[in-house]
């Protein structure tokens, strides 16, 4: 599986300034089609969810405030391991190394408007590494 998170820009949402997020979801075989898109629209001002959106392909899109979801986040533990320099498509940056349940990050304030540069997963091996920056 593969995952584009893409930072679109700003837009007004529900009378609120927001950045607009997608995250597109592909999986090996489905011809490099996202097989599920969810975009978040988050506040400029406070980083809260104001809106999701969920498009799933041949089923369509539902749209609704975050509360409206049910949804139960997993309470894990992170820990801040350290400092290190790394270097992916976007450029070089001085990171906090995090280590969470099944994934390490490496977040830099540097990287609007987000902060990850990169992440490793333990489940699947998979990567994530930032490409370019938003704004």
């Amino acid at each position: 599986m593969t995952m584009t998170v893409t930072v679109q820009g700003r837009e007004t949402k529900r009378g609120v300034e927001c950045l607009k997020v997608t995250y597109e979801y592909e999986i090996e075989g489905q011809g490099g089609q996202p097989v599920t898109t969810v975009t978040a629209w988050i506040n400029v001002e406070t980083g809260e969810t104001v809106e999701v959106e969920v498009c799933i392909a041949g089923m369509g899109c539902q749209s609704a405030a975050p509360e409206q979801y049910q949804y139960t986040p997993k309470v894990g533990v992170s820990r801040i391991i350290g400092t290190e320099i790394i270097t992916v498509p976007a450029g070089t940056f001085t990171c906090y190394k995090i280590s969470s349940a099944g994934a390490t990050f490496w977040w830099s304030s540097d990287a609007p408007p987000l902060g990850i540069v990169k992440a490793e997963f333990a489940t699947g091996g998979g990567e994530m590494v930032l490409v370019a920056l938003g704004s």
